[in-house]
C-alpha cells in the first residue's frame, strides 16, 4: 500500500488520489487550511475522505457548500462561505492562492477588527 502524506481528512484530493502531476504543495496547503477553517467555524468536519466515495465530499465539489451548512443548521456569512469555496476548489489551478486568501474580505475584516 502506498503511503500518503498528511492526515486524510485534511489532505487535498489530488494528494489523496496520488495525482502527483497536479500536486502543488502550496495549493494543497490552501485546501488543508480551508478544511481547518470549516472545522473552526462549524465545529464539524466536512467529510471523512476527500474523494467522490464520500457523499458529503460530493456536496462540496459540486458547489453546494451552503446547502451543507443549512442542513447542519449552521449560519455562516457569505464572506466565510465564499472564502471556503475558493480554498476548497477541486481543481488546484482554480483554488485560491495564499495571497488571495489573505486579500479576501473575510480575512481583511478580521484583521481590521
Amino acid at each position: 500500500m502506498e503511503k500518503k502524506l498528511g492526515t486524510v481528512k485534511y489532505i487535498s484530493p489530488e494528494l489523496f488520489e496520488g495525482n502527483v502531476a497536479t500536486y502543488d504543495p502550496f495549493q494543497s496547503d490552501v485546501w488543508s487550511l480551508g478544511v481547518i477553517l470549516c472545522l473552526m467555524l462549524t465545529s464539524s468536519e466536512l467529510y471523512e475522505l476527500p474523494c467522490y466515495r464520500d457523499a458529503r465530499f460530493k456536496y462540496l465539489v459540486t458547489g453546494r457548500l451552503k446547502e451543507v451548512f443549512t442542513v447542519w443548521g449552521v449560519e455562516l456569512s457569505d464572506e466565510a462561505i465564499s472564502l471556503m469555496e475558493g480554498m476548497l476548489q477541486l481543481n488546484p489551478s482554480m483554488r485560491f492562492t495564499m495571497d488571495e486568501v489573505l486579500d479576501h474580505p473575510f480575512v481583511t475584516k478580521l484583521v481590521e477588527d
